[in-house]
């Protein structure tokens, strides 16, 4: 594949969502009151509006509001089945995320599994969706502190994401970079720089090749956190250092938002300068954050 070839990176299940996710919570409830009464091709008008505000907010991690949408969405998709099941397997799974996000990980995880199956029967092994929920069922696996098997998982994403997309894909970049932050705690610290730093490579080989502006930036700062974890673990604390700093110098706008991708970056940060024993730079940091 083409290193200067575009890429579509969030997906839309609700399209026209600029539009569409204008819906005002007042209204969105009023006409949710009003559902058993509405004709089918109404209820699909909300669940489509209402799908672009969920996917709106979810992008804007948004995460606890987000799932309320998601959940309406479901809701009304219940009524009129037969419209796009695809979609509602999707929304579905959204609302598994978001759970996730809010952090009790068995619930989450209950969602997935139950969902899982479902998905597997009506979508081929590769398609999208049901690798998003491969996805999921692999972090929530890392996170219930079932490691091995989640790293099982990731080179089962990674493996796919290779054959139906190419190497240089983001989706592919994110499942190495995963691959490489999920043998973090198994200890294989120079396999996981291996894989992150390739990871890194591919993110910046666009702007290298063709002077393209940085799309994926905050994936960027992601992946930079989880190599500067694999510099420390292998006691490379000064090149941790110099990896954080380059890193500040290309994105220093986006290491000052919100979100859990700066969060990460600033906390490797934090833990750099205590493996170097500079204790007051850490705890300024890690008191900050």
């Amino acid at each position: 594949t083409s290193p200067s070839q575009s890429y579509v990176v969030y997906r839309r299940f609700f399209p026209g969502g600029s539009l569409k996710s204008k819906m005002s919570e007042s209204e969105c409830k009023i006409k949710l009151q009003k559902l058993k009464h509405m004709q089918d091709t109404e209820i699909i008008h909300l669940a489509e509006a209402m799908g672009a505000r969920a996917e709106e907010l979810y992008y804007q991690e948004s995460y606890d509001t987000a799932e309320t949408w998601f959940r309406r969405v479901v809701r009304a998709k219940k009524l009129v089945n037969w419209y796009k099941p695809h979609q509602t397997l999707w929304a579905s799974l959204q609302v598994a995320k978001c759970v996730r996000f809010r952090g009790p990980y068995k619930e989450a995880q209950k969602l997935q599994q139950g969902l899982h199956s479902t998905i597997e029967r009506i979508f081929s092994a590769d398609h999208d969706v049901s690798v998003q929920s491969m996805e999921l069922g692999a972090v929530l696996l890392g996170q219930l502190g079932f490691v091995a098997e989640e790293e099982a998982i990731r080179r089962q994403v990674l493996q796919i994401r290779l054959v139906t997309l190419g190497v240089r894909h983001p989706e592919t970049i994110s499942a190495l970079e995963n691959l490489g932050a999920a043998l973090e705690p198994l200890e294989r610290h120079g396999e996981a720089q291996q894989l992150l730093e390739a990871s890194l490579h591919f993110r910046l080989e666009p702007v290298k090749n063709s002077g393209d502006s940085l799309t994926d930036q905050r994936d960027i700062l992601w992946d930079v956190a989880a190599l500067a974890q694999a510099l420390n673990s292998n006691r490379r604390y000064d090149e941790s250092e110099n990896l954080l700093d380059w890193t500040h110098n290309l994105l220093s706008d986006v290491t000052r938002q919100r979100g859990w991708n700066c969060f990460e970056y600033h906390y490797e940060r934090a833990r750099t300068y205590w493996f170097q024993k500079r204790f007051e730079n850490s705890e300024k940091i890690l008191r900050g954050l």
